[in-house]
């Protein structure tokens, strides 16, 4: 709804004209200039409050970014992981064999080395640490290198010098059957 205010002034030099018809003439012309003035002010208040706000740009989960650098890289790929919506509210993603979210072909690996199963995450708070280890405490992954497949963790950070925009890097840890008989 809107609305005005009328202020009632008097001339700069406080004398009031002679002829009521000029006096209501001025004030009627500085009642016009108010409500124009008013109108002006809440008509761009109004555009500002319904012009759409600026959305945040969402962040691209791990997969999705590894998905992308498998396509650079010329590999075909696939998601493997399989989201199941209980217990709510965000449900619970359960990855093959326990560890692997992405199978990669890599064609121009040596034959009996071009399947690769990669674990994606976040860098971030010591993610990469936690993944490592629940990749070395599933005797499944073990079984995926012996049957001649590769496996790996593929951390996304982002990183970049103090005051400089940071950038998404990608960290590559590669098991081997090795990494078993260490631990």
């Amino acid at each position: 709804m809107r609305g005005w205010v009328c202020v009632l002034t008097t001339p700069d030099d406080g004398e009031l004209p002679d002829d009521p018809r000029d006096a209501q003439a001025k004030v009627e012309a500085a009642h016009a200039a108010e409500r124009e003035a008013y109108d002006a002010k809440t008509d761009a208040q109004e555009a500002s409050e319904l012009a759409p706000k600026k959305k945040r740009k969402k962040s691209t989960l791990p997969a999705a970014r590894t998905m992308d650098e498998c396509r650079k890289r010329g590999w075909i790929a696939g998601i493997v992981e399989r989201r199941i919506p209980f217990p709510r509210p965000r449900g619970t993603t359960l990855d093959l064999f326990g560890v692997i979210d992405i199978i990669a072909l890599d064609m121009a690996a040596p034959v009996g080395r071009r399947t690769v199963g990669i674990q994606a995450t976040t860098g971030n708070g010591g993610r990469h640490a936690d993944h490592r280890a629940k990749i070395l405490a599933e005797s499944r992954a073990r079984d995926w290198l012996e049957a001649g497949n590769r496996l790996e963790l593929w951390s996304w950070a982002k990183q970049g010098s103090a005051g400089k925009r940071k950038l998404w890097t990608l960290r590559v840890e590669t098991f081997t059957v090795d990494d078993w008989r260490s631990t």
